[in-house]
């Protein structure tokens, strides 16, 4: 059983490769402008739902005694 490394002395330690692995930039983008822009304008060609006002056909009751 040798204790000697079997790599040599300047090669990068595991925690090393790992790290650069971990927060590498992927060879190809996962989403590009086209699919971003489509992300961002999704809800634009639909109308905008308005909440009720108070002004609004329900009936009002007074609860005050």
């Amino acid at each position: 059983m040798s204790i000697s490394s079997s790599l040599p002395p300047s090669a990068p330690s595991l925690a090393e490769v790992l790290v650069q692995r971990t927060f590498a930039k992927p060879v190809h983008a996962l989403i590009d402008g086209d699919m971003l822009d489509a992300l961002v304008h999704a809800d634009d060609a639909q109308p905008a739902v308005a909440a009720p006002d108070a002004a609004s056909d329900a009936p009002s009751v007074d609860v005050r005694a």
